[in-house]
């Protein structure tokens, strides 16, 4: 007898222990989804900032090129006036054009020279005689088709200043360049949209730092190592994975990048601390609500006996709403409002079905999985832009993307509307036929409906998590209604609340996201 009574006891304590084993492993995993969830979230932002800076520093370059353009159709006029302009005309109206370039453009400081009749006038022309055909951006104009044509940095004069220069030709073989100082290119700095302790470097095509915006007290050139170190990540890791690096003081960072039609390359680097946010004080409760959630459910299947013997009578008997509470406690400050309307019916139809009222029971969930199919609607509508912005960042010539994604998107309307049609026709054939007939059978009806629309709702998410939480919640729902009304089941007890209260969990971790 005592043999028996302790082998009873240690199947009831190695099943409870493989209860809670199962619900850490499932917290354990809800924590690192979310951690990841986050950190994708992060990785948009950087790489929409890096764009974003891209896009507006050639947008400010096309003012640029406009003003350069329209500076050299005047000089090819008075040209076709004056073929026989001497070099002090010709620099006298680089002066007139630089004047009036420095009242319209956005860069603080240049300078403009041209060559003209093969002779290098302006800004230039008091330095030892050039061979202009050894000019770079001089060629780079001649070979362009009248295009605006851009030089790496370089430096010149006796102090070595480090420049660029953009260039377009007019006429036969007369070219108009105008130098551009980088560390003047900066108006960026206006409208600083970095966020806190974050780096921002504007490089030429090989590398160079052309400016720069962060927080360092040090010259381009001590931190031209650095972004050489950028540049090697870059170059050795996958364009569509991100890449991460080690700063100055030893720290993670991550690394996000674009290049522009100029070739310039635009690189923002963001702690990885900071991409977290408050990552670690949400975890703090967020692991408090789990272990809360897990203690409470684990007491659920400890004996009655045992806990009459510390517990009041009334906790004994509602102890099934313990989980449901914590999670609904949770929800009303982090969850969307439908969410957390859902938790809260599902809290009352467990309260109600531990009172023996199954009709009520039934309604509350019903009303809960009513709540899930409206916030599964409203958010599978705003999908496709989702999905636009988090998994097609690089463009496709005709618009593959977009296909792509409209392909994604029917296959799974397809699989998500034939798996709750199979799964309907089972409970409508094999499950309500042992109903009894009157308001319990069409109640019955009417839930399959409902919780089968809830899971395909819950499929055209894209998310697996919201797909095995549903799919869990109408295993249990399944279980319940096939001991219940066709045949018992062993262990209906355990199999019911551990898909149960798995489904409801991984559905709540979802609310972290939101």
């Amino acid at each position: 007898m005592d043999l028996k009574i302790f082998q009873k006891k240690f199947k009831v304590s190695l099943f409870s222990m493989m209860v809670f084993a199962f619900f850490l492993l499932v917290a354990m995993i809800s924590l690192y989804v979310v951690r990841d969830k986050i950190l994708e979230n992060s990785h948009i932002m950087g790489r929409e900032l890096a764009a974003h800076f891209a896009v507006k520093e050639t947008a400010r370059l096309k003012g640029q090129e406009m003003l350069l353009r329209s500076a050299a159709q005047s000089m090819a006029k008075m040209q076709q006036m004056k073929p026989d302009m001497s070099d002090a005309e010709l620099e006298s109206a680089l002066r007139h054009f630089t004047e009036y370039m420095q009242r319209n453009a956005e860069v603080a400081r240049f300078d403009m020279c041209a060559v003209i009749n093969g002779r290098l006038v302006g800004g230039r022309s008091s330095e030892q005689k050039v061979d202009v055909h050894s000019l770079r951006w001089y060629q780079a104009a001649l070979q362009s088709n009248n295009e605006v044509t851009y030089t790496n940095l370089y430096q010149y004069g006796k102090s070595n200043e480090r420049v660029l220069t953009m260039a377009v030709r007019f006429g036969a073989d007369d070219v108009l360049a105008m130098n551009v100082y980088p560390e003047r290119l900066n108006v960026l700095l206006v409208d600083n949209q970095l966020p806190q302790h974050s780096y921002y470097y504007l490089c030429d095509p090989n590398g160079n730092i052309m400016f720069t915006i962060n927080d360092r007290d040090m010259t381009i050139e001590a931190q031209q190592p650095y972004v050489d170190k950028l540049f090697e990540e870059i170059r050795r890791g996958d364009s569509d994975k991100v890449q991460y690096i080690t700063d100055y003081d030893g720290e993670k960072r991550c690394v996000y990048y674009t290049v522009s039609n100029t070739g310039w390359i635009s690189i923002v680097t963001i702690p990885y601390a900071d991409l977290l946010g408050d990552y670690k004080s949400l975890m703090y409760w967020f692991a408090l609500t789990l272990a809360i959630f897990l203690l409470l459910a684990v007491v659920y299947f400890i004996p009655k006996p045992v806990l009459r013997s510390v517990l009041p009578e009334l906790v004994v008997k509602y102890r099934i709403i313990g989980p449901l509470l914590t999670l609904s406690l949770a929800g009303i400050f982090l969850a969307p409002r439908p969410m957390t309307l859902a938790m809260i019916f599902s809290l009352c139809g467990d309260y109600i079905g531990a009172a023996g009222n199954f009709i009520g029971q039934m309604s509350f969930f019903a009303a809960a999985h009513a709540m899930l199919i409206a916030f599964f609607v409203q958010r599978f509508r705003t999908l496709p832009a989702d999905l636009q912005a988090c998994r097609y960042q690089e463009s496709v010539p005709n618009g593959a993307p977009a296909r792509k994604g409209v392909r994604a998107k029917a296959l799974t309307v397809i699989c998500a509307t034939t798996t709750a049609a199979a799964l309907l026709t089972f409970a409508l054939t094999c499950i309500i036929p042992h109903v009894p007939a009157g308001v319990t059978r069409v109640g019955c009806v009417i839930y399959a409906v409902l919780i089968c629309s809830m899971l395909a709702m819950s499929m055209l998410q894209r998310h697996g998590l919201f797909a095995l939480g549903a799919a869990l919640f109408l295993f249990s729902d399944i279980i319940l209604s096939w001991h219940r009304f066709v045949s018992p089941v062993p262990y209906s007890k355990y199999l019911i609340m551990i898909t149960y209260y798995s489904g409801q969990l991984l559905l709540w971790h979802r609310l972290w996201r939101m």
